[in-house]
């Protein structure tokens, strides 16, 4: 709504329930010559109508709600330029369990990376011919020391601090016939874990990142496991 009409129905809205207000404490105040008089009952009951109607026009209607919606949803739909992308790419094979990432793309701004199986060794090998990895250590590397766990709550949390226009950040991993998933948004992330990733993403000594998230999080057994009770799907 344009801040002038805001303003302008917000002024007449607050006459009204003046009005209605001085109508309660005399009738008389409000009631006009050769018109029925009205009750003070009646008088209250559009006064409370008024006010319902002001509370819920300044809740929806505000100037600064629709230039706080604007501003994010601007935020959501600004491009990811290719040299961005390309960075994805190559940083997506370096994260823990990066050897291991079969795919790692981005669509509008949402990113998605996932796992090569166990099943799918020797496409792995063939996409990684330099590899001396075994299938033995491919399958113990997830399932050695909650590897899973972490990697699925740590992985998601650092993509979308490194690249800021990431709004969320989903990962799959299928391993001996269970698939494990999870899906990040960045509000997730500040509201689940209580951190500022922009701040995170600023100190590049990372160790912000250790202190307030690595540390208390992703090396607490029992904070992975709420995590994984909470976001990780498992079919």
């Amino acid at each position: 709504m344009p801040t002038f009409l805001y303003w302008t129905v917000f002024v007449l809205l607050i006459l009204f329930i003046a009005s209605g207000i001085f109508g309660i404490i005399k009738p008389s105040w409000v009631n006009r010559p050769g018109q029925q008089p009205q009750t003070r009952r009646a008088i209250v009951i559009k006064t409370a109508t008024l006010l319902i109607i002001f509370v819920l026009f300044v809740w929806t209607a505000s100037p600064g709600k629709e230039g706080q919606a604007s501003s994010v949803n601007t935020a959501t739909s600004d491009p990811i330029i290719a040299e961005e992308l390309a960075r994805f790419d190559e940083y997506a094979h370096d994260i823990k369990g990066g050897p291991f990432v079969k795919s790692a793309e981005i669509t509008g701004n949402e990113a998605k990376v996932t796992y090569f199986s166990d099943t799918e060794f020797e496409d792995y090998k063939k996409a990684n011919p330099k590899s001396v990895v075994t299938k033995e250590e491919m399958l113990g590397y997830w399932t050695t020391g909650d590897a899973i766990n972490k990697n699925l709550m740590s992985e998601p949390v650092r993509l979308l601090r490194e690249f800021p226009k990431l709004e969320k950040v989903s990962m799959h991993l299928t391993l001996q016939g269970k698939t494990y998933s999870v899906e990040m948004t960045r509000q997730t992330v500040a509201e689940y874990f209580g951190i500022d990733l922009n701040e995170l993403n600023a100190d590049r000594s990372f160790e912000l990142w250790n202190k307030k998230f690595v540390d208390p999080f992703v090396y607490t057994k029992e904070e992975r496991q709420k995590f994984a009770n909470k976001f990780i799907k498992v079919e």
